[in-house]
């Protein structure tokens, strides 16, 4: 893995594969981008609501987790 700065931002690649190129003389790089700094690029991502939703669903099964649990200590204690 590879951090490096350009004109368009600071970006995190990994190098997959290097070849020489003996025409150019040059070496080719196959990247695989993994990370973009966020300065110059900002993120945009669309919220999917799943802690909403599973927040909700546990809060209507609140009250069995508790009597459950407060079940399991008393036949712990009279035990």
């Amino acid at each position: 893995r590879v951090l490096f700065r350009s004109k368009k931002g600071q970006f995190l690649v990994q190098v997959l594969k290097v070849e020489h190129d003996y025409i150019r003389n040059k070496p080719i790089f196959t990247v695989d981008f993994l990370m973009r700094g966020r300065k110059k690029h900002n993120a945009k991502a669309k919220p999917t609501h799943f802690n909403r939703e599973a927040a909700q669903k546990t809060q209507r099964q609140m009250e069995g987790f508790y009597q459950k649990n407060a079940q399991h200590h008393f036949d712990k204690v009279w035990k």
